[in-house]
Protein backbone atom coordinates (compact mmCIF):
# COMPACT_ATOMS: atom_id res chain seq x y z
CA UNK A 1 0.00 0.00 0.00
CA UNK A 2 1.38 3.59 -0.81
CA UNK A 3 1.08 6.18 1.56
CA UNK A 4 -0.50 9.90 0.24
CA UNK A 5 2.77 11.07 -0.43
CA UNK A 6 4.06 8.57 -2.39
CA UNK A 7 1.01 8.62 -4.25
CA UNK A 8 0.68 12.07 -4.65
CA UNK A 9 4.55 11.42 -6.06
CA UNK A 10 3.91 9.61 -8.79
CA UNK A 11 3.35 9.86 -12.36
CA UNK A 12 -0.01 8.58 -12.30
CA UNK A 13 -1.02 11.30 -9.53
CA UNK A 14 0.51 14.14 -11.32
CA UNK A 15 -1.33 13.36 -14.32
CA UNK A 16 -4.31 12.97 -12.74
CA UNK A 17 -4.15 16.18 -11.24
CA UNK A 18 -2.59 18.17 -14.49
CA UNK A 19 -6.58 17.27 -15.93
CA UNK A 20 -7.77 20.15 -14.12
CA UNK A 21 -7.34 23.58 -14.58
CA UNK A 22 -5.13 25.80 -11.96
CA UNK A 23 -6.26 29.57 -11.87
CA UNK A 24 -3.99 32.11 -12.52
CA UNK A 25 -3.97 34.93 -10.21
CA UNK A 26 -0.59 36.76 -10.43
CA UNK A 27 1.01 38.60 -7.33
CA UNK A 28 4.07 40.04 -8.27
CA UNK A 29 4.85 42.26 -11.76
CA UNK A 30 7.03 40.37 -13.76
CA UNK A 31 4.62 37.02 -13.37
CA UNK A 32 4.01 35.25 -16.64
CA UNK A 33 2.31 32.85 -18.19
CA UNK A 34 3.18 31.06 -21.44
CA UNK A 35 1.78 28.00 -23.37
CA UNK A 36 -0.68 27.16 -25.76
CA UNK A 37 -4.44 27.82 -25.81
CA UNK A 38 -6.19 24.92 -24.82
CA UNK A 39 -9.73 26.51 -24.60
CA UNK A 40 -12.17 29.25 -24.87
CA UNK A 41 -14.68 29.99 -22.96
CA UNK A 42 -16.76 32.25 -20.77
CA UNK A 43 -17.39 32.22 -16.88
CA UNK A 44 -20.06 34.26 -14.63
CA UNK A 45 -18.83 35.88 -12.04
CA UNK A 46 -20.85 38.69 -9.77
CA UNK A 47 -24.39 38.56 -12.00
CA UNK A 48 -21.67 39.69 -15.24
CA UNK A 49 -19.86 37.23 -18.27
CA UNK A 50 -15.92 37.26 -18.61
CA UNK A 51 -13.78 35.89 -21.10
CA UNK A 52 -11.71 32.33 -19.71
CA UNK A 53 -8.86 31.53 -21.50
CA UNK A 54 -7.02 28.28 -20.47
CA UNK A 55 -3.43 27.46 -21.21
CA UNK A 56 -1.62 24.59 -21.53
CA UNK A 57 2.37 25.08 -20.45
CA UNK A 58 5.16 23.95 -20.89
CA UNK A 59 5.07 22.04 -17.97
CA UNK A 60 1.91 20.34 -18.60
CA UNK A 61 -0.36 22.37 -16.17
CA UNK A 62 -3.65 23.62 -17.37
CA UNK A 63 -3.92 27.33 -16.34
CA UNK A 64 -7.64 29.31 -16.66
CA UNK A 65 -7.23 32.91 -16.84
CA UNK A 66 -10.54 34.65 -16.29
CA UNK A 67 -10.05 38.50 -17.82
CA UNK A 68 -11.77 40.53 -14.89
CA UNK A 69 -9.34 43.16 -15.13
CA UNK A 70 -10.35 45.70 -18.00
CA UNK A 71 -7.05 45.95 -19.56
CA UNK A 72 -6.71 42.56 -19.72
CA UNK A 73 -10.25 42.19 -21.11
CA UNK A 74 -9.04 44.68 -23.82
CA UNK A 75 -5.65 43.09 -24.56
CA UNK A 76 -7.90 39.86 -24.98
CA UNK A 77 -10.59 41.30 -27.37
CA UNK A 78 -7.91 43.04 -29.79
CA UNK A 79 -5.73 40.08 -29.74
CA UNK A 80 -8.20 37.14 -30.57
CA UNK A 81 -6.27 34.31 -29.29
CA UNK A 82 -7.45 30.58 -30.74
CA UNK A 83 -7.64 27.38 -29.96
CA UNK A 84 -3.68 26.32 -30.58
CA UNK A 85 -2.32 29.54 -30.82
CA UNK A 86 0.89 30.05 -28.52
CA UNK A 87 0.01 33.03 -25.72
CA UNK A 88 2.21 34.90 -23.14
CA UNK A 89 0.76 36.57 -20.94
CA UNK A 90 2.93 39.20 -18.11
CA UNK A 91 0.84 41.02 -15.27
CA UNK A 92 2.85 44.26 -15.36
CA UNK A 93 1.58 45.23 -12.08
CA UNK A 94 -1.20 48.00 -10.93
CA UNK A 95 -0.79 51.85 -12.98
CA UNK A 96 1.09 54.32 -10.70
CA UNK A 97 -2.18 56.58 -9.97
CA UNK A 98 -5.79 55.68 -10.26
CA UNK A 99 -8.89 58.13 -11.19
CA UNK A 100 -9.94 59.73 -7.37
CA UNK A 101 -11.58 57.08 -5.32
CA UNK A 102 -10.69 53.81 -7.76
CA UNK A 103 -8.55 51.25 -7.63
CA UNK A 104 -5.32 51.58 -9.90
CA UNK A 105 -5.88 49.69 -13.06
CA UNK A 106 -4.00 46.05 -13.14
CA UNK A 107 -1.58 46.54 -15.95
CA UNK A 108 -0.98 43.48 -17.87
CA UNK A 109 1.31 42.58 -21.29
CA UNK A 110 0.15 40.16 -23.89
CA UNK A 111 2.05 38.37 -26.68
CA UNK A 112 -0.22 35.73 -29.57
CA UNK A 113 1.81 33.83 -32.16
CA UNK A 114 -0.64 32.70 -33.99
CA UNK A 115 -1.11 28.37 -34.75
CA UNK A 116 -2.06 28.68 -38.52
CA UNK A 117 0.12 31.18 -40.00
CA UNK A 118 3.31 31.19 -37.15
CA UNK A 119 3.35 34.88 -37.85
CA UNK A 120 3.10 37.07 -34.26
CA UNK A 121 5.35 37.88 -31.01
Amino acid sequence: MTTPAEHAASSDAIAYWRQFPISWDPDEPGETLVGTVEHLGETKLRDQWYPRVQVRTDGGDLVTVIATQKQLLAKLVTLKPKVGDRIKIRYEGPAAQAAPGMHPTLRYSIAVRNAVTETGP
